[in-house]
């Protein structure tokens, strides 16, 4: 059957089926991604508490001079600022962050989900 076909590509990773949603449709109008530098010794504890985050949507491990890369989504820029200096900046462990703020996404391959 054609149900059976699709379970079987899709067990051999052929493809996967993911809604793709538009984070500005759903309420979240400001993102930004933060890069993180932890303290010595802290990078397990400072990636927990961002891993267990809602408005973290990605975190990525750094060789560089963060520790990490989050991409971090908000309702707005005012709850999106005040996230970054009042919460994340101040997690025990974290040494420094700094903000790259966004304008727009240009490309998002969502096939890359599979790699990353």
């Amino acid at each position: 059957t054609v149900r059976g076909r699709i379970k079987r590509m899709q067990s051999e990773r052929v493809f996967r089926i993911q809604a793709v949603s538009d984070i500005v449709v759903s309420g979240l109008t400001a993102h930004a991604f933060v890069g993180i530098k932890a303290a010595p010794g802290k990078a397990g504890e400072v990636a927990k508490a961002l891993t267990r985050r809602d408005d973290v949507g990605q975190l990525t491990r750094l060789l560089d001079d963060f520790d990490f890369l989050a991409v971090l989504v908000s309702r707005d820029r005012p709850t999106l600022i005040n996230t970054v200096l009042n919460e994340i900046a101040m997690l025990p462990g974290v040494q420094r962050t700094e903000t790259f703020d966004t304008v727009g996404t240009l490309k998002h391959t969502y096939a890359w989900t599979w790699i990353v």
